[in-house]
């Protein structure tokens, strides 16, 4: 009996589909801005193009990107994109950085368009203020609107046509405001994003300043007409989490609001990091002779959860087959909860049986997945 079953066995090839989250590659070009008052605004060294590190993470940026399609976003789509939030106040000794902001393209395309506020620790002190930039040109600090820890700032990022952008800024608690319009010959349009950075200085991330906990408001994009929040159905969304060098958690994003205009990002790991989950295919199997006779195949599925907390109440909540072949295990199937390991990820196996028709010898399978933080937040999986 072994030798028949791990004979066939051999002929069944079975591979599983793990969708990944578009993490956009370091971002190069060049393109011109329109002149400045000099009284309005200073040139500073500020940002820099997200820091690929995999699916999922990033070295400098942690929040939301929307696009038409993370894998194959639609270039020209994007015309706006908002966003409300309280400057933070920071805290430390050493000199650390911090920006929140939002804007147009950098996720997946050469050039960013942005506006937001500075948050940093310079000599033991906190400094505070408000900027913008076209990437790749330097940033500008905006010397017009006085930023201080507590106010609360609406900003915008605007295509007005003919490769204009207009980024707008104002502190709603003291009144001030300003607004600029930039051109960009080269900007792509394809995703909207809302931002908490380490800001980069000759192309190293600095030290993230130690915010506590942040949070996005009347968050919106406009893609192709449509207005929507976050995680409208109309595209689709990344979390991104910010990490180190060495995957430690620097800077993570809650889940959106159920309308999708708000969200929180919190300093260090957070009490609600956001479970991140990945399945493998660790071994397929005929379990018995009547099995191998019937078509019934085992195959053992181990989720592993990198985050540096835990995912609660890990689910396998929708199955996709291909050549006919249907999943036997009914679902959900619960995988329980999936300790914390930023480094390694924890990890939970489970067996499903799947019906294989007669003539089969090989399918894909996808999943969709379900699973909470700490704090009960729901996250879907993908």
């Amino acid at each position: 009996m072994k030798n028949c079953c791990r004979k066939d066995m051999s002929r069944i090839r079975m591979a599983i589909i793990i969708p990944a989250i578009i993490i956009p590659a370091l971002l190069a070009l060049v393109f011109g801005s329109a002149s400045l008052a000099s009284a309005s605004v200073k040139s500073v060294s500020h940002s820099a193009p997200r820091v690929r590190v995999k699916n999922g993470t990033s070295l400098n940026w942690s929040g939301y990107a929307v696009e038409t399609n993370l894998a194959s976003p639609q270039a020209g789509a994007v015309t706006d994109v908002k966003g409300q939030w309280t400057v933070p106040a920071v805290t430390g000794s050493s000199d650390a950085y911090s920006s929140m902001w939002v804007g147009i393209d950098g996720y997946n395309s050469g050039t960013v368009e942005q506006i937001g506020t500075e948050e940093d620790i310079s000599s033991g002190s906190p400094v505070y203020y408000a900027w913008f930039e076209m990437y790749p040109k330097f940033g500008y600090e905006i010397l017009s609107v006085p930023i201080n820890a507590g106010d609360k700032i609406s900003a915008e990022v605007n295509y007005a046509g003919s490769n204009n952008f207009v980024l707008s800024i104002t502190d709603l608690t003291t009144g001030q405001s300003f607004s600029t319009t930039q051109k960009s010959a080269t900007a792509q349009r394809q995703s909207a994003e809302w931002v908490m950075e380490a800001p980069s200085s000759n192309s190293n991330v600095l030290p993230l300043a130690d915010y506590g906990t942040a949070f996005f408001s009347g968050s919106s994009a406009m893609i192709n007409g449509h207005t929507g929040g976050i995680i409208d159905p109309a595209w689709q969304h990344d979390d991104m989490t910010m990490v180190s060098q060495s995957n430690i958690v620097e800077s993570t994003p809650s889940a959106p609001s159920p309308d999708g205009s708000s969200f929180e990002v919190m300093w260090g790991d957070g009490a609600c990091a956001k479970p991140q989950l990945s399945p493998q295919l660790t071994h397929v199997f005929w379990a018995t002779l009547s099995d191998y006779s019937a078509g019934r195949l085992s195959a053992t599925i181990a989720i592993s959860n990198a985050s540096s907390q835990p995912a609660m109440s890990t689910q396998i909540t929708g199955d996709t087959n291909t050549n006919s072949v249907t999943l036997s295990t009914p679902l959900p199937a619960s995988f329980g909860d999936i300790a914390a390991s930023p480094l390694n990820g924890d990890v939970v196996a489970q067996t499903l049986v799947y019906n294989v028709p007669i003539g089969v010898t090989g399918f894909r399978t996808s999943f969709t997945a379900a699973a909470k933080d700490a704090c009960s937040a729901g996250y879907t999986y993908p």
